[in-house]
């Protein structure tokens, strides 16, 4: 919470104590609602934080017209330090409209800055808003609710924060008189406005009240020994360092009201309330407002309204005057006519105090501005100016009727139905239809009294009514086209009067056979009567130029349920087409969807990790990194029945729950850090904890997600991770936890990759009657999620410029079955014999006879926990398919599996490329090759090998070829010493192969060679001499294998122990292990063998050496008894080949390597005559590193060096 520190002097509210000083233009009864999650039946029930018990505000389904939320009034912004407001706010249907905007003047326009009419629903959503002002300003939050009965309907805002370089102004309100060359003001003060209920009974008109005489009906509330408002010369009061030595007309004997430390009868109630009451206030003007002077210091002052028994506080201050009087003027909020006004005072030390004067509530008397109306408003015909949205609404705002009159309002997408449909059709049905009723025709009891327009009985209007239920009208606007110029959505509007039982939808479609998209939907009430709806108009990502028509469905579910419209009008944002809508969407034809302007994003597609909008309001609730120090980052609990993740931190959490939650984060491993843990708080037989993130839209291929993991308890039970697509009911598994995993948090990696539609995540944890452990989250990063951004230009051969999103990707990424571009332009001409996806089989691929088993194709996880992929790579879900080898029984240790390619063409000069991705996840994975062979019968050159586990991701891997002969490709898998081996591969693929139409030859073996002759020289040797293969030379027995030449052809010492052995290139130099009699030796069995850094997998890495000691190196070879197929006891010996004679200084010199946890011994044995003795031994681990031996030998004939292993 270190960023939250330095933001106290920050103008910010969370509505935990109120309002703050953010106030309601509305009646306090409607409108705005302060709450929490535990309180009314509807949602949200929790704050953006996840916290039942936090408040916000929520907007009341019941009330239609806009309800407006007022900040303090801010100084002009500064360029060089930016003013910024960052808000949350939450919907849960479409069927509401939420603006933010700034106000200049008192009573002036609002210029609407953001507006969100359909967001991710039953979501919280970050916005941040840049303002910019040369005036003063009062940011504005309009909500308002479609007409509905529907209960959960709500608009909820929370946490409104304003940055530094918001300035907060208190000694004035927003001016109410603008000097640039207005001939008349435009808010007049009138006191007459206003009245205060007297003490006689009457009214009395609400002067300025400087205390000089008396309390002028104000009435300070005490209690004994509690602080308390005494009214006061100002001489009088004790002369502190910030005290003002006036009141504020600067009268040494002037009186004001004053409350202190000095009021208070003990220390004790220091922090106690004081306060200052008004009579009942009647406000007869439009607006009204409190104006008075304060000088303060050490103490905290507050401004309320009662109304109703109900006390909101609007204003609040507390720092200090520095012994100044400060003038303070506060707008009542508009519409709130009866109330009484509070002045709370705390004074938190003993030089603390707060002082009143000059207190006054006045109206504004409007007169017409003459001044010219600004680019936002429309000038009415007697110079008044009006808000463009309300021309040509049916209503009319100019006091002379000119915004509605004929001049204004010849918009051909204007119909009253006064004479016709208006170009609109009616869908032609069997069993109902639209009906022209004028007020004057009562034709069923049902009907409204009167139409909207005109409010006389002779107004025409559409009606629906049935006497047999359900039924269902459709009216169809004419073919509408966006302007090409409006840079706002377009906005319908109409009046309708929905009975109860009866429903009204608003659609679009853009072909005639197309999907509808919803717009909005109005829902009947039981009292309905005539009301306006205005609905903003949002088509799909790529449809913002097409032609599209507006569809209007009534639906009546009783007999007696009636729907009426009238008075429908579309913004000049949108015109008549004179283009037919076409049979088949472009969506079918296509299979895509470009990419659009900021201006036609819809504003639900969730999160795509880069911010389309300039303002970045389409990725603000879906940050890429979570450490959940300030919030829970958008990710919420879906579930909710009390066995949840709960964002906190240890040290916030009470006694009775905090053994369910670490002693400290991950972040910053202490008790004040945050994260998302398991509370349970109630017992069912099952529970469900559901930790949902926000929807993404999409991810790039290299896609990655981690976090940290904290599982630990005796029954804290198993954790996973899903992937949810939001087309389809299929779930994703792509991580599991099993048990308790101890008091630590690890980290989990997670290879999303290219994911082309929206999604959610999930973590799931289910109880099953018994929980007790601590499970928790944290630390969450997305990490190369965002595809690649648009390019200006894209040169060079090797790289492609994509048709629609403009991005520029490599060539080598073209039709190779992922997405690379965002718009699939990279994956269209391609050769569908050269790609195989595995979707529909093995395509033109083969298993290979030859080897001894088969791949296996799979979607899904394989069936072997912790090995091979839970999701294949083209789909990114377990619904695609891959190819996998399953290492458990009956295979065994190297046995392979091979996957032949179609035969290719032999290549050009440039060569070719080989592509495709491979999974290589289990403790015992060990080995996949790529193999281009010639010859049908051969396994061919090796091209690429990689050893081990690569961690639980998809990988790409491209090889270039060059052959100058047809060949093929062999994918080569080898079975690891262990049943957690399965290596998994998909979307293979060639570019700038071609396919040959024949087959490979077979190649016939050369004929055996031989170092040596076949049958030995003529010779004169005896039967205990040596015959040297080249000569016939004889030399005594005992002169062979005794590391000197004695032949000419050196052939004395061809099979004898060589004198230096550094095993290169996989040289065993002669040693070999012996086969007891009693043995049949196989691959699984505990035996020396050569190797080296570069073959090492998974399990070998803490015992097997890295480097050999001969180069140092990877690439190095060494010998090595590989115990990974033993068992405890077995034995591995390597022997020489019979030595017959050694000198008197004869040493054996080595190096070993001797690491692991349950290294056994090595001994070093000499053997004569089936006589072995002892030479030397070491034992356990000697370290991650070579130490040399030395062995002194001395004089032996006749003898054998054995090196054995246990």
């Amino acid at each position: 919470m270190s960023d939250e520190k330095q933001c106290s002097s920050y103008e910010r509210c969370d509505f935990e104590d109120g309002l703050c000083s953010v106030i309601q233009d509305q009646s306090l009864r409607l409108g705005w609602t302060r709450r929490n999650g535990m309180t009314g039946p509807s949602p949200p029930f929790y704050d953006h934080n996840g916290d039942m018990l936090a408040h916000f505000l929520s907007l009341s389904p019941n009330v239609d017209s806009p309800s407006s939320l007022r900040s303090r009034v801010f100084l002009p912004t500064n360029n060089q330090h930016a003013c910024q407001i960052t808000f949350y706010h939450f919907f849960s249907q479409a069927n509401g409209k939420l603006t933010a905007g700034i106000q200049t003047t008192c009573g002036g326009p609002v210029r609407h800055l953001w507006q969100n009419t359909a967001g991710l629903q039953h979501q919280w959503e970050r916005n941040v808003i840049k303002i910019q002002s040369s005036q003063r300003f009062q940011v504005v939050f309009q909500g308002q609710m479609i007409s509905t009965l529907e209960r959960d309907e709500v608009i909820a805002i929370d946490d409104i924060s304003f940055s530094s370089g918001c300035l907060p102004t208190n000694d004035e309100n927003l001016p109410c008189q603008e000097a640039s060359n207005t001939e008349e003001t435009l808010c007049h003060p009138d006191a007459s406005l206003c009245r205060f209920n007297s003490t006689d009974g009457g009214l009395k008109l609400c002067q300025a009240c400087g205390f000089e005489f008396d309390m002028c009906n104000w009435v300070a509330e005490s209690s004994a020994g509690q602080s308390s408002w005494v009214r006061t010369k100002t001489r009088e009061i004790p002369i502190l360092e910030s005290t003002p030595q006036q009141d504020q007309s600067s009268d040494d004997e002037g009186y004001c009201i004053w409350v202190g430390a000095m009021h208070a009868s003990t220390l004790d109630h220091l922090n106690s309330r004081a306060y200052l009451n008004s009579s009942v206030c009647h406000c007869l003007g439009k607006s009204c407002h409190l104006q008075f002077y304060y000088s303060m210091e050490n103490s905290v002052l507050r401004v309320g309204l009662y109304h109703n028994k109900e006390e909101e506080i609007f204003w609040t201050y507390s720092t200090s005057t520095h012994r100044k009087w400060v003038k303070a003027d506060v707008l009542i909020p508009e519409g709130l006519k009866t109330f009484k006004i509070v002045f709370e005072g705390t004074i938190l030390n003993q030089e603390g105090f707060i002082g009143l004067d000059q207190l006054w509530v006045y109206a504004c008397s409007w007169v017409p501005s003459r001044k010219p109306c600004s680019a936002d408003e429309f000038t009415c015909a007697n110079g008044q100016c009006v808000a463009q949205e309300l021309i040509c609404d049916s209503q009319e705002d100019c006091p002379d009727g000119s915004d509605e009159g004929p001049a204004t309002c010849s918009n051909p997408l204007r119909c009253g139905f006064e004479s016709g449909f208006c170009g609109w059709e009616p869908f032609l049905t069997e069993d109902s239809h639209w009906e022209f009723v004028e007020g004057s025709t009562r034709v069923d009891h049902h009907l409204p009294d009167a139409e909207d327009t005109t409010s006389r009985h002779h107004g025409s209007f559409l009606y629906l009514g049935v006497h047999q239920s359900p039924a269902v009208a459709k009216l169809g606007s004419p073919v509408l086209t966006k302007s090409r110029t409006a840079s706002t959505p377009c906005q319908l509007q109409f009046w309708h009067r929905l009975s109860q039982h009866s429903r009204l939808s608003v659609f679009t479609r853009t072909a005639w056979d197309g999907d509808l998209q919803k717009q909005g939907e109005l829902i009947g009430v039981s009292e309905p009567q005539w009301r306006q709806a205005k609905m903003d108009l949002f088509v799909r990502t790529g449809e913002s130029t097409l032609p599209f028509q507006l569809i209007l469905e009534a639906a009546v579910l009783s007999s007696n349920a009636t729907v009426a419209l009238d008075d429908i009008s579309i913004s000049q944002e949108c015109e008549i087409s004179y283009k037919t809508l076409p049979a088949t969407s472009i969506e079918s034809k296509a299979g895509f969807v470009p990419h659009e302007d900021a201006g036609s994003l819809l504003s639900s597609k969730g999160c795509a990790f880069t911010s389309d909008c300039l303002d970045g309001a389409d990725g603000v609730s879906c940050v890429s990194e979570c450490d959940f120090e300030a919030n829970s980052c958008g990710w919420f609990e879906a579930t909710s029945d009390g066995f949840d993740w709960t964002w906190s931190s240890r040290s916030n959490l009470s006694a009775n729950f905090e053994h369910q939650a670490p002693l400290q984060d991950h972040t910053h491993n202490t008790s004040e850090g945050h994260f998302m843990f398991i509370l349970k708080n109630s017992n069912s037989l099952l529970q469900i904890a559901k930790l949902q993130s926000p929807t993404f839209s999409q991810t790039g291929p290299g896609c990655t997600l981690s976090f940290w993991f904290y599982n630990h308890g005796l029954s804290v039970g198993a954790a996973e991770l899903q992937l949810h697509m939001e087309k389809s009911n299929d779930s994703t598994v792509l991580w599991r936890v099993l048990y308790n995993q101890g008091k630590q948090w690890f980290q989990a990696v997670i290879h999303l990759g290219r994911l082309t539609q929206p999604f959610h995540l999930a973590f799931h944890k289910v109880s099953l009657g018994f929980y007790n452990g601590v499970s928790a989250i944290d630390d969450v990063r997305f990490e190369n999620c965002m595809l690649p951004p648009p390019s200006e230009s894209c040169k060079g051969a090797d790289h492609f410029w994509c048709l629609y999103s403009k991005t520029c990707i490599k060539k080598l990424q073209l039709c190779d079955l992922v997405d690379d571009c965002g718009d699939y332009t990279d994956e269209i001409d391609c050769e569908p014999e050269l790609q195989c996806n595995f979707e529909n089989g093995i395509c033109n691929w083969e298993q290979d006879a030859e080897d001894d088993f088969d791949w296996t194709r799979n979607q899904g996880p394989t069936p072997t926990l912790n090995t091979g992929p839970m999701k294949d790579n083209t789909l990114g879900t377990a619904r695609g398919h891959y190819l996998y080898i399953e290492s458990s029984e009956p295979q065994v240790f190297q046995h392979t599996a091979a996957l032949l390619s179609p035969v290719l063409n032999a290549t050009d000069a440039e060569g070719c490329t080989f592509r495709f991705y491979y999974h290589m996840f289990g403790k015992h994975i060990y080995r996949l090759a790529i193999y281009k062979r010639v010859w049908n019968n051969t396994k061919g050159q090796l091209l690429w090998e990689t050893f081990g586990d690569q961690g639980n991701i998809w990988i790409r891997k491209h090889l270039p070829i060059s052959s100058q002969q047809p060949f093929q490709i062999s994918v080569v898998a080898s079975v690891g010493d262990g049943f957690t081996g399965d290596i998994a591969i998909d979307d293979l693929s060639f570019m700038d192969c071609t396919l040959y139409p024949g087959n490979l030859p077979v190649d016939l073996p050369a004929p055996p060679e031989t170092s040596v002759p076949v049958t030995l020289p003529p010779h004169n040797c005896t039967d205990n001499e040596f015959v040297c293969r080249s000569n016939g030379q004889c030399v005594a027995s005992i002169q062979k294998c005794d590391f000197r030449y004695d032949c000419s052809d050196k052939s004395d010492e061809s099979y004898c122990a060589m004198e230096v052995c550094s095993f290169e290139n996989g040289s065993l130099c002669k040693w070999y292990q012996p086969i007891s009699g009693n043995l049949i030796q196989d691959s699984n069995t505990f035996r020396w063998g050569v190797g080296n850094g570069t073959s090492i997998h998974h399990g070998e890495e803490n015992h097997r050496p890295s480097v050999d000691h001969t180069t140092n190196t990877a690439a190095g070879w060494y010998l090595y008894a590989d115990s990974s197929n033993g068992k405890f006891g077995d034995l591995a010996d390597s022997v020489t080949p019979v030595i017959s004679r050694t000198g008197p200084r004869c040493t054996l010199v080595f190096w070993t390597h001797m690491n692991g946890a349950t290294v056994g011994s090595l001994q070093v044995l000499s053997k004569k005559d089936n006589v072995t003795s002892k030479l030397w031994a070491q034992s356990g681990q000697q370290g991650a590193q070579w130490k040399k031996v030395e062995i002194f030998l001395g004089v032996h004939s006749y003898v054998q060096v054995c090196n054995l292993s246990s």
